[in-house]
């Protein structure tokens, strides 16, 4: 942070002498090229302080007088930078990224943010606040901790509704005014096998010539909302009624694999079970 010195009182020397002997002249050490000091003893600001790089400075202010042989004397003091607030924090990264099954526990602490700032005192002192979501929600999903920017589940997660979600979170110091920097959140929502499979209706009615040796009675496809693995479904017969129906396992594809005899047995009723495949 750029400073200016304060004024630092001291009590100038003085001579006795007179004439030449009586005149004094000052000398500056240790003010590094920054500070120097004029003929009446001021010490003066040549160039401006950078507090984060040197907090104080050691200086000596010697005066001499002007006699054969000169008189000198020499007086220590500290020269103390002042801090203003002209740091922003600074994220730890500009993105941070995370993954979060859909059925995760509210309040989990998914991340930290972490921000510092070079400042000193209440200018360094950082809160974290969530500024946007993308995309938004009725109530926010996540909320971070004001002070440790601990980011954490507030709703519960869908991975159907939104597969992922950017969260902009902001650290801003306590100068006055407020310094601020933000950085993103990137989190993704993991599928958790939570939907089962579903028919498009629940009930099929199917017709079928009888004497036929085989016969293709139809597809019965079903659908779930998970994905991958989870989304994987199996068919089968709850009864195939002694062999005489089969569906395929992995399309639902039904068909008949003797023939039926209508005097005999008029209708099935067929129960079809979809499942998970294993």
């Amino acid at each position: 942070m750029l400073c200016f010195l304060s004024c630092i009182p001291y009590q100038s020397p003085y001579t006795l002498h007179t004439g030449f002997n009586g005149l004094v002249v000052y000398t500056l050490k240790g003010g590094e090229g920054k500070m120097d000091i004029d003929t009446s003893g001021l010490i003066v600001l040549e160039t401006e302080l950078d507090r984060e790089k040197q907090g104080f400075y050691n200086l000596t202010v010697i005066a001499s007088d002007q006699g054969q042989p000169p008189l000198s004397t020499a007086l220590n003091l500290m020269v103390v930078v002042d801090d203003v607030n002209d740091n922003p924090p600074v994220f730890s990264s500009s993105r941070y990224e995370t993954s979060v099954p859909e059925d995760e526990v509210l309040g989990k602490a998914l991340l930290t943010v972490y921000a510092t700032d070079l400042d000193a005192g209440a200018n360094a002192l950082v809160k974290y606040s969530i500024i946007s979501q993308q995309p938004p929600t009725s109530s926010p999903m996540f909320v971070v901790n004001l002070t440790t920017g601990q980011l954490s589940l507030s709703q519960q997660l869908d991975y159907e509704t939104t597969k992922q979600f950017e969260v902009e979170v902001e650290a801003s110091d306590g100068g006055q005014p407020s310094l601020s920097a933000t950085t993103l959140v990137i989190v993704h929502v993991l599928d958790v096998n939570d939907n089962p499979p579903e028919f498009n209706q629940p009930y099929y009615n199917v017709s079928v010539l009888e004497n036929l040796q085989s016969g293709n009675l139809g597809v019965f496809s079903a659908t779930d909302l998970d994905i991958g693995v989870n989304a994987l479904i199996s068919y089968s017969l709850q009864d195939d009624f002694a062999g005489t129906f089969y569906i395929d396992s992995s399309t639902g594809k039904l068909t008949t694999t003797k023939s039926l005899d209508r005097e005999t047995v008029d209708s099935y009723e067929l129960k079809i079970t979809v499942s998970r495949q294993i």
